[in-house]
């Protein structure tokens, strides 16, 4: 064979290879699948709707099943639910398309919620069926009560620097007489103020009996039970988020069946207030019954704390 027909052979060899490597790609990122899921927001306050977006990419010509909507997903309420199916997934990859499920939470739960792991199914073309998985998704969710200022803490008060003053003997004794009447006015203010408080503590339950004896609605009597842990327990109760309540109050030893009663009051008011639920007659004469109840038990264990 000349020079000619081995140059021939050689590029024809070249070309071959060439093909093998470039005519048919091995498979590459365009044909995975990706599935991921996110949500809006992971911090809320209940009635606080939130969007969960879950996203599969998959190479074209893939079926993609999400699992069938219902009512709820874990401890959240599915508000509405929206699908994409089979859209490109940019204008620059042909090979890959994007499905979408977009749905609306709310929860009238408060604290540390996940949003459970979901199933999708995915079959490529001339492959198996394949079941894919998101994680769980972490959401914490506050009560919608929340305090104008954390009366709790107090500011710091400056610091008292004294300050000397020459001493005059015509005024000492004075001075002395003056002292020690205004200690004996400071003990006689002590005593007045350790009365007077136990004498408003026993006056805030007969004031908050008498106000639920009145009461005709289940917000009202939310509001008085609140006022009356305010005054009874010494906390601001009147402006903290229900769980912060229940945690100040098992901190004074109250029984768990009445923290439970107190649960109960203060969360189902506030599904009335901002989830719009509407109680029946006979509920709502039980709760007010109930927040009667709470007050004089929690009387009790406030006198024995």
């Amino acid at each position: 064979m000349n020079d000619s027909g081995i140059g021939l052979l050689r590029i024809a060899i070249g070309f071959g290879i060439g093909l093998m490597f470039f005519g048919n790609p091995t498979p590459s990122q365009a044909d995975e699948i990706e599935l991921d899921a996110k949500v809006s927001r992971s911090k809320i306050q209940i009635a606080d709707p939130i969007e969960l977006e879950i996203r599969v990419l998959a190479p074209a010509g893939s079926k993609v099943s999400f699992p069938p909507t219902t009512e709820t997903l874990g401890r959240f309420e599915v508000l509405s639910s929206d699908e994409k199916s089979d859209v490109p997934a940019s204008d620059r990859d042909e090979n890959r398309r994007l499905w979408m499920r977009s749905l609306a939470l709310e929860t009238f739960e408060t604290g540390q919620l996940e949003i459970p792991a979901i199933e999708v199914i995915v079959k490529e073309p001339g492959q198996a069926e394949q079941i894919l998985r998101t994680q769980p998704i972490a959401i914490n969710v506050a009560s919608v009560i929340e305090p104008a200022a954390d009366l709790t803490k107090f500011k710091d008060i400056a610091d008292v620097h004294d300050v000397e003053v020459p001493a005059s003997s015509s005024f000492h004794w004075a001075w002395i007489a003056s002292s020690v009447a205004g200690l004996a006015i400071g003990f006689s203010g002590v005593v007045f103020f350790l009365t007077r408080r136990k004498n408003a503590t026993a006056s805030a339950k007969d004031w908050a009996l008498r106000k639920l004896n009145d009461a005709r609605e289940l917000i009202e009597a939310e509001t008085i039970v609140r006022q009356f842990v305010e005054e009874k327990f010494e906390f601001p109760a009147t402006s903290l988020p229900a769980a912060q309540v229940l945690a100040e109050l098992q901190t004074r030893d109250v029984d768990d069946s009445l923290l439970q009663n107190v649960q109960e009051l203060l969360r189902t008011s506030e599904r009335s207030k901002f989830g719009g639920l509407d109680l029946p007659d006979s509920e709502a004469n039980r709760l007010l019954d109930l927040a009667t109840r709470i007050v004089e038990t929690l009387d009790e264990a406030g006198e024995q704390s």
